[in-house]
């Protein structure tokens, strides 16, 4: 099974079920307009599955595969809140469920919720984030 299939569908999948339940939920997913991505925090590589032009309005996925640019995407006066949320999640479980701008190719901002999991290695150190 995949890392990906681990966090997003603890206990629903087997290891042997390859079936491709993970990419028909992550279709889902998109169908519905939502963004699905995946961000190897070590490496702070993002990849984006989805419509990023119609959900948040940035054109080019790859101008946000970086988390370091994604996060530069951020309104100013709401990352202090999505990094406090996310450093709760690693540090004590608590869900990763947050909402905040983000700035389009156009300039103006887009409301998001973002919903996540991280993974972290054996020593707690966040690996990567799933949402």
């Amino acid at each position: 099974m995949s890392p990906v299939a681990e966090l997003a569908l603890p206990g629903l999948l087997r290891d042997e079920d390859e079936s491709g339940a993970l990419s028909d939920l992550v279709s889902v997913l998109v169908s519905s307009g939502d963004l699905f991505y995946e961000w190897d925090l070590v490496g702070d590589a993002v990849s984006w599955i989805g419509k990023t032009a119609e959900v948040v309005g940035i054109t080019d996925a790859g101008a946000i595969g970086k988390g370091s640019a994604f996060l530069q995407r951020i309104h100013p006066e709401d990352l202090p809140t999505r990094m406090v949320a996310l450093s709760r999640h690693i540090e004590s479980n608590e869900v990763f469920d947050v909402e905040y701008r983000v700035r389009r190719d156009d300039g103006q901002f887009s409301w998001v919720r973002e919903r996540a999991v991280a993974a972290t290695d054996g020593k707690g150190a966040p690996q990567r984030l799933t949402g």
